[in-house]
């Protein structure tokens, strides 16, 4: 594909760079003293901070703010940090003669004794954390280039093979989608190709930023402004679908083509109270700061990609998850394979698929990433007044937490992250997304409540109705004995959720609608009651899901149609067991709606599929195509195949 110009950025990314930059070195000015010491309110920002601050500092090139700048690489305290290593290389590559002889020694020194540890194989690719392996690959290269460590710079060489090797073999890095982690990936492999004295490694690294280009692009919803999911990662905020770091670089190579982005929001003199903050405001300035000094090279057929698609658009993509569980990072080999082992998640090769509207994009994941904690394996954004949106006031979001002991906050702005206590399976076919849960069983006591909770942000822009089978819920709050269908108008969007299998372990109410400060939750309850000790074996078959629906007004004409339509489906979802089974259990799910087919036989407790369809619209699915996107010239894409890959 033909990219922008090598070597130069996109038009207009220095009056923005500058924006930025001039309102991130006056916090510098203002959060830090003379000695390079932080002084305001919010906690003391780690290494990776100190030196973003310092960076944006010495783009502005004052005097005062270089002074600045080298007080705080002086008397920053370094440690390891898997973020701060490419950072100082990126600032001595770009402002080396702007520091003083002590903040020098103090960067050299610290890389002298941090890099050695980029040879250890836990920074290669192993999918898992792929921001960590791109900064770990840049930061080798780089470092090995800078002081000599040939052994070093090979290895970056070698981990940089092998993302190539995962981008022929996938559609999407393992890392995939994520709001918050796939534009660290992006500035990573930017950087290398910028950086780096080896025009090799330079154009190998520009064709794995395209490839990480094209997961950012094919799910860029124009008039929402945003990329849409699933999200193997994602904080509060990026479920919410509120500004986080893919706006960041997103206005990098789109400017004010983004409707909503730091400039006018995180950056804006009116900060909407709204808005959800990672970490809190100053972090969010600031790391905007960092992801937008790369010089990206998004090719121009991708940016036209992205924001002319045509209505309704399909993409869907592979990505290969390494194994997981829920130990903790440092679990001594002799626990991990003891008596008492951790619950061991399967590698698997996840398929991620989205539909998109005018108004709305719903996405799913087969399998969520790692754990599964932070994975939005089924998220819905959305345009409640059916337009382009122009502030997070307009923005509507819907994601799902299976919650054990209830757990959700208060507050969606004052949480930065709702884990997710369960494990899913999904499969979309158009607009319709079947996603079946069972509660993860990590080692724990008593437990009191199970349930899966659709969460939908509300700040600024309330629901307009809500059903409970055919009841209307007045104030929009209520529940139901018994599993029912729930139907939902936001604006011009319709929903509709149908409880699948729901077991029944005890409670009080089967599905309750409960509004919370700034979301609504609705919950399809399995257990409710006194807290007691659940066997292994019955969280294992212990059942919960939905099949959902999205529609609008342009689509369905009035909202009473839409509900008649979803609620004629036929939904079957039953445990079946056998003597050949030897005493174990596949899951049978059958959905049908109009010309909407979905079947999928699974097992709950190995998590192995045995049949599956309906997903990606069938014939796809069935060749397993690494990627397939609407109007997309897949096969010029650097290192594709569309050889059948399992």
């Amino acid at each position: 594909m033909e990219s922008t110009t090598a070597g130069h950025p996109p038009p207009g990314l220095a009056g923005r760079r500058s924006l930025i930059d001039r309102a991130t070195a006056r916090n510098a000015m203002s959060y830090f003293d003379e000695a390079g010491n932080w002084t305001a309110t919010p906690e003391v920002p780690g290494l990776r901070e100190h030196i973003w601050y310092a960076a944006a500092c010495l783009r502005q090139g004052g005097e005062a703010q270089a002074a600045r700048a080298n007080r705080i690489l002086e008397s920053a305290d370094y440690g390891m940090c898997h973020f701060a290593p490419m950072s100082v290389l990126q600032l001595l590559a770009r402002h080396e003669t702007q520091l003083t002889p002590a903040a020098r020694r103090a960067l050299d020194d610290y890389m002298a004794g941090v890099l050695p540890a980029f040879e250890e194989p836990e920074h290669d690719f192993v999918g898992v954390n792929d921001n960590f392996p791109c900064m770990a690959t840049t930061t080798a290269v780089i470092g090995g280039e800078r002081y000599g460590m040939d052994r070093l710079r090979r290895i970056g060489e070698r981990r940089l093979a092998q993302l190539t090797e995962m981008l022929e073999r996938r559609g999407f890095a393992s890392e995939f989608t994520s709001p918050t982690y796939t534009p660290v990936q992006l500035c990573a492999l930017a950087e290398l190709s910028e950086l780096t004295a080896d025009p090799a490694v330079r154009r190998l690294a520009l064709q794995c930023e395209e490839r990480l280009w094209t997961d950012v692009m094919v799910h860029y919803h124009p008039r929402l402004s945003n990329i849409a999911g699933p999200y193997s990662r994602a904080y509060t905020v990026d479920s919410a679908g509120h500004v986080h770091q893919a706006h960041f670089v997103l206005y990098a190579v789109l400017g004010d083509l983004l409707p909503i982005h730091p400039g006018n929001t995180l950056f804006a003199d009116d900060l909407s109270p709204h808005q959800i903050l990672h970490q809190n405001l100053a972090f969010m300035q600031v790391s905007a700061a960092w992801l937008l000094a790369a010089d990206y090279h998004c090719p121009k057929l991708l940016i036209g990609h992205a924001l002319h698609k045509p209505f309704p658009y399909r993409t869907s993509g592979t990505a290969e998850i390494g194994p997981s569980s829920d130990a903790p990072t440092d679990i001594s080999p002799q626990a991990a394979n003891g008596d008492h082992a951790p619950t061991e998640y399967p590698a698997v090769v996840t398929t991620s698929s989205t539909w998109m509207a005018e108004d709305y994009a719903i996405g799913v994941a087969r399998h969520e990433f790692h754990s599964g904690n932070q994975t939005d394996s089924f998220h819905v954004l959305y345009s409640p007044k059916g337009r382009t949106v122009r502030s997070v006031e307009e923005v509507g979001a819907v994601f799902a937490r299976f919650r054990i002991d209830g757990g959700l906050p208060d507050a969606l702005g004052a949480t930065y992250l709702v884990p997710d206590d369960g494990r899913k399976l999904g499969l979309l076919s158009g607009r319709t997304a079947m996603m079946l849960y069972k509660p993860r069983v990590a080692a724990r006591g008593a437990i009191g409540s199970l349930g899966l909770s659709l969460l939908i942000p509300t700040g600024g822009s309330e629901i307009d109705e809500i059903r409970l089978g055919d009841r209307v819920l007045g104030d929009g709050e209520g529940e139901s004995v018994e599993p029912c269908p729930v139907f939902i108008r936001h604006g011009q969007v319709y929903m509709a959720y149908l409880p699948l299998l729901q077991t029944n372990a005890g409670r009080r109410a089967a599905v309750r609608v409960e509004r919370r400060t700034d979301y609504t939750a609705v919950t399809f309850l399995n257990y409710e009651g006194t807290p007691r000790v659940f066997s292994r074996g019955e969280l294992l078959l212990t059942g919960n899901g939905f099949v959902a629906t999205i529609g609008s007004e342009r689509e369905d004409g009035d909202f009473e149609a839409f509900c008649r339509m979803a609620g004629s489906a036929v939904v079957e979802d039953r445990l079946t067991t056998s003597p050949h089974n030897r005493g174990t259990y596949t899951r049978r799910v059958r959905y049908e709606c109009g010309g909407c087919r979905l079947y999928c036989a699974y097992s709950p407790a190995s998590e192995g599929v045995m049949a599956i369809s309906g997903d990606g619209g069938g014939r796809e699915e069935r060749r397993c195509l690494p990627l397939s996107a609407d109007g997309l010239d897949i096969e010029a894409l650097p290192f594709y195949t569309s050889k059948t890959i399992i």
